[in-house]
This record gives structure tokens, sequence and C-alpha cells, in this order.
């Protein structure tokens, strides 16, 4: 463990944009609300697609989102009405619809007056327990929806688990404790910039959860070690980055200093993003209102947020109510499908809220969202 450089100050520097403070607080027309502006006032439209550098009319693409746009909502607002699982299938068709919307600025030829597939597939006639099924990654729109929000390329090919990607759903903490028996595979962050009036260097307090695997402990470790040191933990941690007092953290958090430091006056967004470089793939949207950032492990080596596990899982479920319901009984694999079931009934208006962001080019490129 290092010593701790002298301190003389800090500042609480978020690390990403959280587009809603707190999605669950917030009604479905707030969340709709920025996508009907884009779709419905030629202003934003034109604002929106400004930088896309195409041949095609911007007023066609303009076109085409709006048809996306008002095709995902209607999905929404059917699945809405529907119980149970069931209502996988038009959430899933929802938010298809919105990714396409999110693609069509980035790549307007290969999604405009094109058929593109949903780029996963499901092995329907061996599908059973879900603890054991997976979806395989194919040609299509999950592809070039994880692309453009990790950065990374996934191959075709690529198995992506159920009883790995339920996991990154921090909505389902309390299914996946008490039902799967599964541990919290997330850190939430915090976040300062120090100084000594000469130097500038970043701050991380990771919560690291009881009991956190081991597996994903070393990825942690290797991850943050490549750019910070471990100190001891600063009597004053709370007031450092604003935890409140009344915040009861067990075990105590773990703290750690960036190796590298730039000189006073820097942008401290400049020094937050250089120092956190090496694992931004795996930073996203806290979910906690004392955390700044949230850490998760890569999947085999392949990053994997929230907003990719929602997607992916939504689309599993939409397979399986159209072609294998019995799947989702819940005589035959009723832990599973309760957990499922408490997903559809949470995550829809996350994701709405994942494509606002990714459409209003929240995401900066990387897998998280830059603050601007």
């Amino acid at each position: 463990m290092q010593s701790p450089r002298h301190m003389s100050g800090y500042q609480v520097v978020p690390l990403v944009w959280e587009t809603f403070a707190d999605t669950a607080a917030q009604s479905p027309v707030r969340v709709w609300e920025p996508l009907h502006t884009i779709a419905r006032s030629p202003a934003a439209a034109t604002r929106h697609f400004a930088t896309v550098q195409t041949a095609i009319d911007k007023a066609l693409l303009a076109d085409e989102f709006s048809s996306y746009v008002r095709q995902a909502h209607d999905y929404f607002q059917g699945g809405s009405q529907v119980p149970g699982t069931s209502a996988a299938l038009l959430y899933y068709y929802s938010v298809l619809q919105l990714a396409k919307a999110e693609l069509l600025a980035l790549d307007p030829a290969s999604i405009l007056g094109v058929r593109i597939g949903h780029g996963l597939s499901h092995q329907v006639g061996n599908a059973g327990n879900p603890e054991s099924d997976f979806l395989t990654v194919t040609s299509g729109v999950f592809p070039a929806l994880y692309e453009k929000r990790t950065g990374v390329a996934i191959s075709q090919g690529t198995t992506l688990h159920v009883r790995d990607l339920v996991q990154y759903v921090p909505e389902l903490e309390f299914q996946l404790k008490d039902v799967l028996g599964m541990n919290q595979i997330v850190i939430p962050l915090c976040h300062a910039i120090a100084t000594n009036r000469s130097d500038l260097w970043t701050l991380l307090l990771a919560e690291v959860p009881k009991n956190y695997p081991q597996r994903y402990m070393a990825e942690f470790e290797a991850a943050v070690g490549a750019a910070f040191d471990e100190i001891p933990l600063h009597v004053e941690w709370k007031k450092i980055f604003a935890v409140s007092e009344r915040a009861f953290v067990n075990p105590l958090p773990r703290l750690f200093q960036s190796k590298n430091t730039f000189p006073d006056g820097t942008v401290v967004e400049d020094v937050a993003w250089s120092n956190t470089a090496a694992f931004k793939h795996s930073l996203d949207n806290p979910f906690e209102e004392r955390a700044d950032a949230t850490y998760w492990p890569t999947l085999g080596g392949l990053p994997m947020t929230p907003s990719l596990a929602r997607y992916s899982l939504m689309y599993y479920l939409s397979s399986v109510v159209r072609y294998k319901p019995s799947i989702l009984s819940h005589n035959r694999y009723p832990d599973y499908a309760w957990v499922l079931e408490a997903f559809v009934n949470a995550s829809p208006i996350n994701l709405v809220t994942n494509a606002c962001d990714g459409i209003r080019g929240k995401w900066g490129g990387y897998g998280y969202r830059f603050r601007t």
C-alpha cells in the first residue's frame, strides 16, 4: 500500500453523465420527451443530424427517425398494458426501433431502407432452464449497437448466457441475492480531484460489496492498479467525497490515488478521464445517490454494462414468450421465472433511458457518458 500524497484541497467531479438523476422516479412522459422533441421538431432534427456526413437527404433521415420513435413509443405503450413476461415481446420491439434510431446518425446507409437482422439469435429448440440458456451474436443491430456504446467490436458467434446477463441489471439486486443466491458484481465508485497547489491527481473511493466474487476482484484490482495505487482510507473520506454522515458502509471502502499527476490548473475533467482511461469500458451511471459512477467487470474479457445486458435479456424474453413460453412457467423454473418477470416489470423505462442517452450523444463512444 502506497503512502498518500499531501493534499491541500479537493473537488468532487462526476465521471459519467446522468440524463436523469433518478430514473425510477421519472414518469415515462418525461423520459420519452427528448426523443419526441427530435422526432417532431424540424429544428431539433436538423441539429441532431447536422454532423452526419452523408449524401442522403437529411429530411429523409429525420422522417425515418420520427417513424422509429413513433413505433417504439407505440410498442412501449402496448407493453405497459400487458401483464407479466408477455410484455417482453412489445418492449423488445420498442427498444429495437430505438436502437435503429440511435444507429441511424452513425451509419445511415446501413439502416435506411435496409433489412437488418436482430444481431442476436436464440436456439429455441434446445432451450430449457434459463440457468443454462444463452444467446449468440449474429450480424445485425446488436453488434453495431454494442460497438457504438463500447468502442469495441463483438465477434459473431459470441455467446451471452442468461445467468451472466442478469447480474448486470442493477434493478434486480434483491432478486439476484434473495432468489438466485448471487453476489453483487458492481462496485459503486466515488470520485474526486485532489491538489497540493502544484499538482492535480485523481482519488477513487471503491465500495466493494461484501463477498465480492474473487475472479472479479482480481480483474478490478488489475484494471484499477494499472493507473492507481491503493492508499490508506482517509479519516475524512466522507467529507472528501461528499458522502452523507448518515451513510452506513460495510465493509469500509477502499481508497486509490492515481499514479499520474497533472499541473494545477489543468481542466479537472481531463484529469479524471485520462486517469480512468484504462478501465473506461467498465464505467457506467451510478444507481445510488452517493456514488459518482459504477464499475462493472467484463464478461469473459468483453465490456458489458447494464444498457447492453438489458437489451440482450429483453431479446431473449421476446424469443421465449413467442416460441417456448413454458420456460417461464412458475411450475418449471420458478426462481428464474420470478427474476425474469421482475426484469420485465422494472427495466423497460431504463432501456428507454439508455436509448435516449445513445441518441442524444451522451455515450462518449467508449461505454460511459462524458459530462459536457
